[in-house]
């Protein structure tokens, strides 16, 4: 297998990376994450890789993707859950209101508070139960992370290997199987 497609498999890498990053990202942030996951590159390398594999322009379709696929889940997920919590909303204005009706007579009942609190924690339970809560960066920790233990993992498998072209050939063949299986909608 020859240099440039192993370098372009390891650029793709580093791409993948570069792209799960926060819209603050650079090349300056991506070198130090990976060499704090103990994978060793330069910043030059990572400039080159940017440069030659066109990392801007991949970039801009991997977020024109990604546009796409809050449009769908906005249609489709979004539109459900509203649907569903306006249901349960009425369900528990229902509730709050039979219990005001019965304040009166049974003050041990379900008191104005208490139906504040029961539409509150159905909104937020609601959400919970549907990832509302979870942030880009426990999103960027449950993706990225195994995938850096993969990627290590597989860079210590292929190393034991003496013949430097059969190494260089299994860590790509590796690192394109750990793509394709992991990230199949995010990379071309």
């Amino acid at each position: 297998m020859s240099t440039s497609i192993v370098e372009k498999a390891r650029a793709d890498s580093f791409f993948l990376f570069f792209s799960l990053m926060d819209s603050d990202r650079s090349l300056e942030k991506l070198h130090s994450y990976v060499t704090k996951m103990g994978l060793n590159i330069s910043l030059t390398s990572l400039k080159r890789y940017s440069a030659k594999y066109n990392w801007q322009e991949r970039l801009k379709e991997v977020q024109a993707k990604k546009a796409e696929r809050m449009d769908e889940y906005v249609v489709n997920d979004v539109v459900e859950m509203n649907i569903r919590q306006a249901k349960l909303g009425q369900a528990m204005q229902g509730i709050a209101g039979i219990g005001l009706q019965h304040v009166k007579n049974n003050p041990t009942r379900l008191s104005p508070r208490d139906a504040v609190y029961l539409g509150d924690t159905g909104s937020k339970l609601e959400r919970l139960a549907r990832g509302e809560a979870t942030d880009r960066h426990e999103l960027t920790v449950q993706i990225v992370e195994p995938l850096v233990r993969q990627i290590v993992a597989l860079f210590e498998q292929v190393n034991v290997l003496v013949d430097e072209n059969a190494r260089a050939r299994q860590f790509a063949i590796g690192a394109d199987s750990i793509i394709v299986d992991n990230f199949k909608d995010h990379v071309n």
